[in-house]
């Protein structure tokens, strides 16, 4: 009771500033008399309240004097045919042609607007205007909102009396406006030059959509409800209305779920607080959306998916909750099946890039792309190709036509960065088994350790390095100082409770002194877990009192011994939709297992905490026995 009685005084309030603002209309005559246009435009006509005798725009086609008229203009095909029917037939048109020539021209507009840019200042449009101003008494409601929308998009200045009478009409019904009205006035009224009664109408009117929005809400229209919840969603309004908006379209048969208002409706649902409803919502609009992903153009498609991409790195937890495969597989069809070209599939793998998805056919179509059009690859900036690379990369994939376009993608473009940067780059490049000289030429020079804590940027630095002296022998330029690479091995073993994986290794092999945890490596990285298995598959104790080992390299195995490195794999470590590892992390194992002689056994973290004791422990035992033999196979 008390907020009902606190909004009606806000709304008699902002109803008061309303009055006192319509009564500058008509004042306004003189203050614009000095242009031309405004000249036209400014004639003083009284404002009376709506009248009831004037049909609404649906009934334009019955016959109305003169008969003809409408039928002329329903042959105009281009704006100068509608003046030239304007200039010639003024003389006998009322009101409701006039109205119906502004929508016309409003209907041309959208599909030109360039041709319209000046079309307010023409002498047969400010007929128009004339005619409705002599006869707005007669207007209805939404027929003086339509005319508003016609003339604002027509760019007709708000500072016109025009414009500041049909805004005074509206005044004064402004407390039975219907919901759709408010928004879609809410919305006018930013295109609008501010003035006293503009600006007073921005106060009144959310005053009155939160009076009225508890009882005028019709669910079954859920059109309406999708506008409704757009406008709560930008207004900051009413909670409870929010609420009640989640719990409708939760009601609402997913069927009867259009796609458009499907994508209004995700929208809306990533900008809120990620409540279990909330959650609940999300992944079935992207499914809606997934279904008929193709009814959307391209300028959509790219709006949903960076709308989606911003959310999922604005937010720190919960990130599953705005991410559907279904829906990232959709776009990838569509964008292939309609073909829409190399720049709306970099969008895509933007996205993919930020969410962890992977899609091998884009990434197939966008290198086929680049090879029929060697201008696409040579008209990329830096970030598009890194983002490219990087896409790959994260897929551990080599396209089709590879060996055609990965000359070209090294471009020394990519040179302009920075080396921290380029040290990613670079290894992306040799995820992929390809090296570009003078990129790292460049991060071996100009690399610097700025802080203790660049533990990342020194993990990447080492790894590069290492791969370069071992494995690219084309590199010919120089390397990096003593001081630098020693600044970049001072990385200190993060102090952790538990390890994932050791109790069902320990278990898995018989008791803890056959498992020691976190050694470095030369890498910079700390392994999670180590054992050392002879041959026959059985474990040696290496974790003894009195006997400290700090480093791989240190374990000291015995002949016909295999060193079994446990990594546990972060989620981002392979895509979400796989279980395939990344090409750095795969590059990662690769150089582990070369630089240590010893073997990986990558287990997945999204796996494995899917398993239950038990089945870990089985996991764990098979992993082992699989190495193990394998090692047999190659020894013998």
């Amino acid at each position: 009771m008390t907020t009902n009685m606190r909004s009606v005084l806000r709304l008699s309030m902002a109803l008061r500033n309303l009055s006192v603002s319509s009564s500058r209309v008509l004042s306004l005559r003189s203050v614009h008399s000095s242009s031309g246009l405004d000249a036209r435009f400014n004639r003083s006509v009284s404002a009376e309240p709506f009248g009831h005798s004037q049909r609404a725009l649906d009934d334009f086609d019955k016959p109305e004097k003169p008969k003809g008229y409408l039928r002329q203009l329903r042959t105009c095909d281009i704006p100068e045919e509608v003046l030239l029917l304007v200039k010639n037939e003024n003389s006998g048109m009322q009101l409701i042609h006039a109205l119906k020539t502004l929508e016309v021209l409003f209907d041309m507009s959208k599909k030109n607007s360039e041709k319209f840019e000046d079309i307010h200042e023409k002498k047969e449009f400010s007929i128009l205007c004339e005619i409705v101003k002599k006869n707005i008494r007669q207007l209805e409601r939404e027929q003086a909102i339509q005319a508003l929308k016609y003339l604002t998009y027509l760019r007709v200045p708000s500072t016109t009396v025009i414009i500041q009478m049909l805004l005074q009409m509206i005044r004064t019904s402004v407390n039975q406006l219907s919901l759709d009205e408010i928004v879609f006035l809410s919305f006018l009224l930013q295109k609008c030059r501010k003035t006293p009664l503009v600006e007073a109408l921005e106060i009144a009117l959310p005053i009155v959509f939160e009076t009225h929005v508890g009882h005028k809400l019709d669910p079954e229209n859920l059109d309406s409800v999708v506008r409704v919840f757009q406008y709560l969603r930008k207004s900051n309004l009413n909670l409870d209305a929010i609420t009640r908006i989640l719990k409708i379209i939760e009601k609402t048969d997913t069927s009867k779920i259009k796609p458009p208002n499907a994508k209004q409706i995700l929208f809306c649902l990533v900008e809120l607080q990620l409540t279990d409803l909330v959650r609940s919502l999300i992944p079935r609009m992207m499914g809606i959306l997934s279904e008929d992903i193709d009814t959307f153009n391209e300028e959509e498609l790219q709006a949903m998916v960076r709308r989606l991409s911003d959310k999922f790195n604005d937010v720190k937890n919960n990130r599953d909750a705005y991410y559907h495969e279904g829906f990232a597989d959709a776009c990838a069809a569509t964008v292939i099946s309609r073909d829409l070209g190399f720049e709306v599939a970099q969008d895509l793998t933007h996205f993919y890039n930020d969410v962890g998805h992977v899609n091998i056919a884009l990434l197939d179509y966008m290198s086929a792309k680049c090879f029929e059009d060697k201008r696409i690859i040579s008209g990329a900036n830096k970030y598009q190709i890194g983002s490219f690379f990087y896409a790959l990369s994260q897929a551990d994939y080599k396209p089709v036509f590879w060996d055609s376009i990965k000359e070209s993608l090294m471009s020394e473009k990519l040179l302009d960065q920075n080396p921290g940067k380029l040290t990613k780059v670079g290894l992306y490049m040799a995820s992929l088994d390809c090296l570009m000289p003078k990129l790292i030429e460049k991060v071996f020079t100009q690399f610097e350790v700025r802080s203790e804590g660049h533990t990342s940027a020194k993990k990447r630095f080492l790894l590069l390095y290492h791969a370069v002296k071992s494995g690219f022998h084309g590199y010919k330029g120089p390397w990096p100082s003593e001081d630098l690479l020693r600044g970049c091995e001072n990385i200190p073993a993060v102090d952790r409770e538990e390890y994932p994986l050791q109790d069902a290794i320990e278990c898995a092999l018989g008791g803890q002194q056959y498992v020691i945890n976190q050694l470095k490596t030369k890498f910079g990285y700390y392994v999670d877990n180590v054992v050392i298995m002879r041959k026959g598959g059985f474990p040696i104790a290496i974790n003894k009192e009195g006997h400290l080992v700090e480093k791989i390299e240190e374990l000291i195995p015995l002949p016909d011994s295999q060193v079994l490195i446990f990594m546990n794999i972060p989620n981002y470590g392979h895509a979400r939709n796989t279980d395939r590892l990344t090409g750095y992390w795969a590059f990662l194992i690769k150089q582990l297992e070369s630089g240590t002689k010893s073997t990986v056994i990558p287990i997945l973290s999204r796996t494995w905490k899917k398993l239950s004791e038990p089945e870990r422990i089985r996991y764990i035992s098979q992993a082992i026995r699989l190495k193990c033999d394998e090692l047999s196979a190659v020894v013998n």
